[in-house]
Formats: structure tokens, C-alpha cells, sequence
């Protein structure tokens, strides 16, 4: 709340504003999203709750509950790897049709299964993270990119992207190697780090990622 409020007293120009959403409990994630939907904040990105891995009909119920707070466009965003639950293609489909809202898809799972799916006009698929990302966005579904190395190679990795949306060839290698550069060790560490150096003050990684 103390972040969001923090957005709000600001005057940002010329930037989006995304703004992640979930919770373990659904009244949680609701009293988020309520805030977020009288915030300066532009879009937000509801992830499913962690660690108790409900059922495909109880992540559904979910997202509907949090999109009946809200008027804002959404993505959602499947992380299986880290909340142990992994969205149906199926359950993603009926979420779309009934909530033209959701205009995005954050994906750490599967790519391959959106392979040749129609989605809506101007949605957006996002792959979560650069790694193989010429890949995904030259043979894969791919049109959007949440980069981790874009936080210390803004330039690089959009000037990638926007060759990849054009249909152009991209070397994989040059990308691949500033993806290492940032993830050697951890990537938290050494994106607060960066900044650190810079004169923007970002502070240090909780324990136990020091």
C-alpha cells in the first residue's frame, strides 16, 4: 500500500505503469486491487497465489473476483516455477472471452503451447525474462517482453526487441551474453548494485540474498 501511495505522490511523464497483484488470500489480493484501481497506476498484473496451488475452476473464480474490482486493463501472469500452479491454456481462453480487459499474458511456463493461437487484436504475450529470447519472439508466440536485463541494458534489449516485432534478424549470441552478465550470481544483487553506482539510491537485497 505504502508503494502504491508513494506512485500516487509522484509526477511520472511519458512512462506505463504496471503494477502486480496477488495474494494467498483472495481478500488480500482484492484490497490491492481496489487500491490500484483509484492509483495513478496504468495496467496491473495479477499473478496467482502462491505455494497452496488451487484448482483450474478455483484460479478462475479468482482472477474473476479480482477483475470485478477493477476497470483497468490486466495481464495475467503464470508462473509456475514459482507459485507451484501452472494455468490451463484452456482456463486461460475462457478468462479472455469473458473479460475483454485482459489484454496481456505473462509466460514463464510452456511458450510453444500458444503456438498458432488466435488471441485478441492487440493482445500482448509476454515472455517473462530474456533467456532465448531471440527464440521466442522468432519462432514462438511471443510479441512483448518483462525483461530482468533491461534494467542495466535498457538500450540493447529494446532495440532487440523492436528488430524482432519487425521481422528482422537479431544475433542471438551479443544478447545472450549481457543476459549472463546480469544473471552471473543473482540478478537482484547486481541490478541494485548498478544503480547503487549510478547515484540512485536502491538499497540492498533482503536476507538471504546478499
Amino acid at each position: 500500500m505504502e508503494i502504491i501511495e508513494y506512485f500516487n505522490q509522484q509526477r511520472f511523464q511519458g512512462i506505463e505503469l504496471v503494477f502486480g497483484a496477488s495474494a494467498i488470500r483472495t481478500r488480500d489480493a482484492v484490497t490491492l486491487v481496489q487500491a490500484l484501481e483509484t492509483s495513478v497506476i496504468d495496467a496491473i498484473m495479477i499473478g496467482f497465489p502462491p505455494y497452496i496451488r488451487p484448482t483450474q475452476q478455483q484460479a478462475v473464480a479468482y482472477v474473476e473476483e479480482l477483475l470485478s474490482h477493477t476497470s483497468k486493463p490486466v495481464a495475467l501472469y503464470n508462473n509456475p516455477g514459482r507459485t507451484g500452479f501452472d494455468l490451463a491454456p484452456e482456463s486461460l481462453y475462457t478468462l479472455i472471452r469473458r473479460h475483454p480487459n485482459i489484454v496481456g499474458y505473462k509466460e514463464t511456463g510452456d511458450l510453444q503451447r500458444h503456438v498458432g493461437v488466435e488471441y485478441p487484436e492487440g493482445f500482448i504475450l509476454f515472455a517473462a525474462g530474456d533467456m532465448r529470447l531471440v527464440e521466442n519472439f522468432a519462432a514462438g508466440p511471443c510479441n512483448g517482453l518483462s525483461s530482468v536485463a533491461g534494467n542495466l541494458y535498457p538500450l540493447e534489449i529494446k532495440s532487440a526487441v523492436e528488430r524482432l516485432l519487425r521481422k528482422e534478424q537479431v544475433e542471438a549470441g551479443p544478447l545472450e551474453d549481457i543476459v549472463a552478465q546480469v544473471f552471473s550470481g543473482h540478478a537482484l544483487v547486481n541490478i541494485k548494485q548498478h544503480y547503487n553506482r549510478l547515484g540512485i539510491p536502491a538499497g540492498v537485497c533482503r536476507a538471504p540474498i546478499l
